[in-house]
């Protein structure tokens, strides 16, 4: 996405997708909910525990001074 915004906007030129190497725009990729885009991304592999408890999602909101989104990675 860096790479296809000029400063005002994108210009949804056509990008490899590095998965499976298709040719196609920003706008044209399925993005199936939830999704997110940040700056941070804490991974945890096999917590043992689904879903997340509220508590722990307020303590990492609150040490990372800002919202976090759990979103769910398979595999």
């Amino acid at each position: 996405m860096d790479a296809d915004f000029d400063g005002e906007g994108f210009r949804l030129l056509p990008i490899e997708t590095p998965c499976c190497g298709a040719s196609l725009t920003l706008n044209k990729l399925c993005y199936h909910w939830h999704c997110a885009f940040g700056r941070l991304s804490v991974e945890v592999l096999n917590p043992g525990v689904h879903p997340l408890p509220d508590a722990l999602m307020q303590e990492l909101a609150r040490r990372l001074d800002g919202p976090v989104a759990l979103v769910y990675a398979h595999l």
